[in-house]
Formats: structure tokens, sequence, C-alpha cells
């Protein structure tokens, strides 16, 4: 759209005789009078015909002549006309006709998107702590514009850190009067500290998670967020990321997940865009009070490892018994005999040395073989960028953990093997042979 943002000012020139060119005005008079009271049949014939009053008068001014107030009048109402009926006008501005001048305040569109698309781009970020620096970094790589909340901006927390990678620090009054969306860093604890009445009508992005081991109440920190600020959206998000993590991605690992919630489905969009802009790739985890479950996974310990330690304890439990059955029972139920109780000697070392040894032959196995079951599944379909069945992917990502078991029990195996061996040795050269073959 062409932006109008000058003032043409405009009148008879005392050199230039008015009977010598009266002719000649009335005839751009007609002219125009003819061109506005067409109907108009596209959406920005407002707009054009708004752009050919002011191409014809600048004719006018450059014949040194002056319209008449009748037809300056009729070109008012005219545009008025135009401007009740198109919409196109409506964002546009109006356009007043006079005697003497023509003052169009048609302000540019492009100019107002450009400024909202600003205003988006910008996020306010209280703390400053290692998190809050973490985060303002991935914003700013990814060309947000970050401003900082301090209570003592001269003072505040890796201030030369933040400078230096492009963020502004002020306080918290001027910097919630930059964005509609702020993204809190500080610990439940320090929520008394905060502007609450400033943070009305905001987007909240908590980031925080509860201190304590046990949890000695059932609300969430979002949960208790939201009661504070009951004007405000509380959303849950980025909590299930360390500040080392954000750092050494730099936002860019899309393996990253951010789990989302809140009660807000726009407000839940915006931050998930927000997180998707950054280099991660966030989920809808539902609403708020699924905070409580988010705030839990941190201190949750070793949550990979979990489904390959269980499976390997049914293994390794299972070949036990049945290595028991073998060594132990069956021998003097087949014997026909009184019991021989010496075979229950050796039931600690015996049983578990070989059930070690075929733990960890089983689990060395496992490790191998989703990957091939992969490869082939990969070559039917016929085409590597398909996702896996969930088993499958569970089990791939799961290899790691079942390698350093199967690594474990072969230690142990080992360690069992060299202890028979003292143990049941009669001369010096008897430990030899089975340290030997436990060493591979």
């Amino acid at each position: 759209m062409v932006s109008l943002a000058k003032l043409i000012d405009y009148g008879s020139d005392e050199d230039v005789s008015e009977d010598s060119h009266w002719y000649d005005a009335q005839t751009n008079e007609a002219e125009l009078y003819a061109e506005v009271s067409q109907p108009s049949t596209r959406d920005n014939d407002a707009v054009n015909c708004c752009n050919d009053v002011v191409i014809s008068h600048s004719l006018m001014l450059y014949n040194h002549q002056t319209p008449s107030e009748t037809a300056c009048s009729y070109l008012d109402d005219m545009v008025n006309q135009q401007q009740n009926t198109h919409h196109s006008i409506a964002n546009s501005g109006y356009v007043s006709l006079g005697a003497t001048n023509i003052l169009p305040v048609i302000s540019d569109l492009d100019d107002l998107n450009s400024t909202s698309t600003n205003t988006s781009r910008q996020i306010v970020i209280f703390g400053s702590g290692d998190f809050g620096r973490s985060i303002a970094e991935c914003l700013l790589n990814a060309n947000y514009r970050v401003v900082v909340a301090s209570r003592s901006p001269a003072m505040c927390l890796n201030r030369l850190f933040l400078l230096n990678a492009g963020a502004e620090i002020l306080s918290h009054k001027e910097a919630l009067l930059r964005s509609s969306m702020v993204v809190l860093a500080v610990q439940r604890h320090h929520y008394s500290s905060l502007p609450l009445s400033r943070l009305k009508n905001k987007i909240i992005i908590d980031v925080s998670n509860r201190s304590e081991t046990v949890r000695r109440n059932r609300m969430s920190n979002a949960e208790y967020l939201q009661r504070l600020l009951p004007e405000s959206i509380v959303i849950k998000a980025f909590n299930t990321l360390s500040a080392y993590t954000l750092t050494d991605t730099g936002g860019g690992c899309r393996e990253q997940y951010v789990h989302v919630c809140g009660d807000s489905p726009a407000a839940k969009d915006q931050v998930m865009i927000l997180a998707k802009n950054i280099g991660l790739t966030p989920k809808d985890a539902g609403n708020l009070k699924e905070s409580r479950r988010l705030e839990e996974l941190p201190h949750r310990l070793f949550t990979s490892w979990r489904c390959p330690c269980k499976f390997t304890i049914i293994i390794f439990l299972f070949i036990w018994i049945f290595f028991f059955f073998k060594f132990q029972l069956c021998r003097n139920i087949s014997d026909g005999r009184s019991w021989d109780w010496s075979a229950f000697q050796r039931i600690l070392l015996l049983n578990t040395r070989t059930t070690s040894a075929v733990t960890a032959t089983i689990l060395l196995s496992l490790c191998y073989l989703p990957g091939v079951i992969s490869a082939y599944i990969q070559l039917m379909r016929g085409t590597k960028y398909k996702l896996f069945p969930k088993c499958l992917d569970a089990w791939l990502k799961s290899r790691k953990q079942l390698g350093l078991l199967a690594l474990f029990f072969g230690i142990l195996h080992g360690i069992l093997v060299l202890c028979d061996s003292h143990i049941s040795a009669k001369s010096e050269e008897g430990w030899r042979e089975p340290t030997i073959m436990a060493l591979g």
C-alpha cells in the first residue's frame, strides 16, 4: 500500500491569471467529479480513489489551479462513502480535501505489522541465574529480543555476559512494558518479591521445580502461581531441561523435548512455537494440573534405566532358578538315593557364576539384535524416514543400558570364577587354567 505522509498545500498563484485558466480548472474538476463518481468493484478501490484524487490535484497544483469549494466538498463526501463501504480503507486512514490543501493521513500497514512482529519477538525474563542466562542465550540465538528484569539492574547476576550477548537489563517496571510474555526463572519462595500487580494480563512461563525431595503439599508451583495471578495465564514449560542442556546443545537439539501444560490452548500454542523456534521439540502435556507430574520428573533418578534393569533382573532370576533345579534338585531326584547336601554347599558360587555368564551373553545379544531388526524394517519399507514401532524404538534407546549391564555381569562372572578356582584348587597350579579361561 502506498503511504501518504506529506501535507500538500497549494493555492492560487498571483502571477497566473485566474481568467486565463478558468476553463482548464473547470475541466479538471469535472474529470475529478467523474472519477470519484464511478462505483468500485475491487477491494482496494477506496485507496485507488484517494490516490487518483491526490494525483489529479497535484496536476492542478502543477498548472497553478485551485479547485472550487463545491468540488472539494463533494470529494470529501465520496471519500467518506468509500471509507464506510470498503474495509480496505478502514485501517488506512482518512483523506481530507479542503479549498486550499489536501491532508492525507493514510498510515502504512507494513509499519504496523512490523511493529506488532517486533513486539511479539520480545521476551521478558525474571531471574538472571544459570537457567535465566541459558534460556536468554537460546532466545538471542533465535533472533528474539530479550529483556532481563531485575530489582537492581546495576547489580544483576551475569550482567556482563547478558549485555555482551545482546540482552537488555531493566527494572521490573520498565521490562514489563516491553512484552506480554514473561519467563519466570525464580524459585517459589521468591514469588513474594515479584511485582504481582504488574504481571496482570501476561503469559507467565513457569520454569521452576520444587526444591524439597518429598512433596508436602499437592499443589504445584505453577498452580500456586496461577492462584497468585488469577488475571494472568500461567504455562508450565522448560522445567525438565537443565541450564547445562540448554547451553550445551545451544537450543539446536531436536531430540530435547519440552513438555508444555496450561489451561489456555492459545497461550500453549505460543509457548510451543517459542520452543520450536529455539530448536526444541514441544509436546502438549495437558492442563495445568499436569504440572504436578512435570515437577516430579527431575526428582526421578535413572528413569532410562528402569526398564532395562527390571528386564535384567527377571532374566537373571529365571536362569538362576533353572540352574538351581538342574544342579541341586534334579541331580538328587534322578539318583533315587538319599539327598546329597554337598551340592548345596556351592550353590552361591556355582549357580551365580553360571547364571551371570548366561545373562551377560543374552544382554549382549540384545544390544545388537534391535539394530538388525530395524535395518530389515527399513529395507522392507524402502525408506529410513518413517518412525519405528514404539516397542522397537524403546528397545533401540535402551541398548546403552543393556550393554553396560552385560559388562557388569561379565565382570561378575570373572570374579566368581577366580574365587571358585582358589577355593577348589588342591595345588598351586590348580587355579591357573580357570583364571585364564575367566579372563578370556
